[in-house]
């Protein structure tokens, strides 16, 4: 055979430039050529050497197209004919028709176009006023020298040697900037001379062709490009196949995990919270402050004198004053409702516990058990015989029915009978002798003493 050059030449035409990312724009798809390689063996003598080398379920680069008729080669007329383009395919425009079959007949491949448009970077953008790189997988490329020409570019290709009959391979070409500016980039195959030639499919994109998860799958196509996934399943279509998809069933094209806890945010129910409510309090953090305590969440009260922050409102042992006294149930208050209940105010006699010191004051309590308190008027409240409208005594400085009057200025002139020596009867008293008179100031004079003890 005559040597064959692939020609590749760049036509530009007129679109807008619209904002982009990236330029990734593939025309064919990486399937191995639509080929189902199991059982399939590469043209050799012995017939034993698979097709799919490494079994993956894919024939990639470095691998093979099959020798269908095991006759020793790949070559048309042999029985090596396919066409596994799907229908979309098959009646594809832009270069989608040319992949996934065996072009057969000498210069049948010659002269197709693959055309790929996209959006113009546009400053800012990583790849504005970058170089591209156009990447074509094949098969059967076996004709010596092995070059293509982009832009007057050329480069050499990996040579076949011998018993390589059918190698799929990889070729790259960069494309200048100047050539993306349109937003359009057609590329011609000159193969005057090559009587058999499949064609995988073709990628624009900013670096060459890699596989880093080998599973046959360039990254720029891959969606999980770091996870074998042959079959690139992607059940909620947002461009992240399941196997490495944090929300398989949730649309996240992002893939943000803002706790890092492999669960994504879109369908993660506490989105930042590794430990997804561990304390099973219904509180995820930061808003649950303690994801350890069930009993510590935005729910929860305030425990004084423990230490902890129990309804996770930013203050420990610190509950709200209600009423505006300076005083908060942690520190003392028993009422938040009255601000005049708190640890320093003063008793007043209204029956509550006004100091918060748990019982009431003293002033309201009947200590003699006369039946009267302080706040009812008794003045003498350790005295049982002393509370208003009390019956007076004869006894000096007594005031036993707490008018503020001594008993004995109470008894006025009416009131005596045979002079000093006797007491009124108003004063409760009988006449007394002189000596009796005396047995009484002593009497009174003995209450004092015993009131002073």
């Amino acid at each position: 055979m005559r040597p064959v050059h692939l020609v590749l030449t760049v036509v530009l035409a007129v679109a807008a430039p619209r904002a982009a990312l990236a330029v990734t724009v593939a025309v064919g798809d990486a399937d191995g050529f639509g080929i189902d390689p199991a059982g399939l063996m590469r043209a050799s003598g012995s017939h034993t050497d698979p097709a799919d080398e490494d079994g993956d379920g894919i024939i990639e680069v470095g691998e093979y197209l099959p020798d269908w008729n095991l006759n020793g080669s790949c070559a048309v007329g042999s029985g090596d004919s396919f066409d596994f383009r799907e229908p979309d395919e098959a009646g594809g425009i832009d270069g989608w028709q040319h992949t996934d079959w065996a072009i057969e007949g000498t210069g049948n491949a010659h002269l197709i176009e693959f055309n790929f448009y996209f959006d113009v970077p546009v400053e800012g953008d990583a790849d504005y006023g970058v170089g591209h790189f156009i990447n074509f997988v094949f098969g059967d490329y076996d004709v010596v020298p092995t070059e293509i020409d982009i832009d007057s570019i050329t480069v050499e290709l990996e040579v076949q040697g011998s018993g390589n009959d059918g190698l799929v391979q990889s070729a790259f070409a960069g494309v200048p900037w100047g050539a993306m500016i349109d937003g359009l980039v057609v590329i011609t195959v000159h193969a005057p001379n090559e009587p058999y030639l499949a064609f995988d499919y073709t990628l624009l994109d900013t670096a060459r062709i890699a596989d880093s998860d080998g599973d046959g799958l360039p990254e720029a196509l891959d969606n999980c490009p770091g996870v074998p996934n042959l079959d690139q399943a992607d059940s909620d279509g947002d461009g992240a196949g399941d196997v490495c998809d944090n929300c398989p069933d949730w649309p996240n094209a992002s893939q943000s995990d803002l706790d890092g806890d492999g669960a994504g945010d879109t369908c993660d129910p506490c989105p930042e919270d590794a430990t997804d409510d561990a304390d099973g309090d219904g509180y995820c953090a930061p808003e649950d402050c303690d994801t350890d305590d069930p009993d510590v969440n935005p729910d929860g009260h305030e425990v004084c004198d423990d230490g902890l922050d129990n309804d996770c409102d930013g203050d420990v042992d610190l509950l709200p004053d209600v009423d505006g006294d300076g005083w908060d149930p942690c520190a003392g208050d028993c009422d938040e409702g009255d601000p005049a209940i708190h640890p320093e105010a003063e008793e007043l006699c209204d029956g509550l516990d006004n100091d918060c010191d748990g019982a009431l004051g003293a002033i309201e309590v009947d200590n003699d058990g006369d039946g009267v308190t302080e706040c009812d008027g008794d003045c003498d409240d350790d005295d049982f015989g002393v509370y208003p409208g009390a019956p007076v005594v004869c006894e000096v400085g007594m005031d036993a029915d707490c008018d503020g009057v001594d008993d004995l200025d109470e008894c006025d002139g009416s009131d005596w009978s045979g002079g000093d020596s006797n007491w009124s009867q108003d004063c409760s008293c009988t006449q007394a002798t002189p000596a009796s008179e005396l047995a009484l100031l002593l009497a009174a004079l003995a209450v004092v003493i015993r009131r002073r003890r």
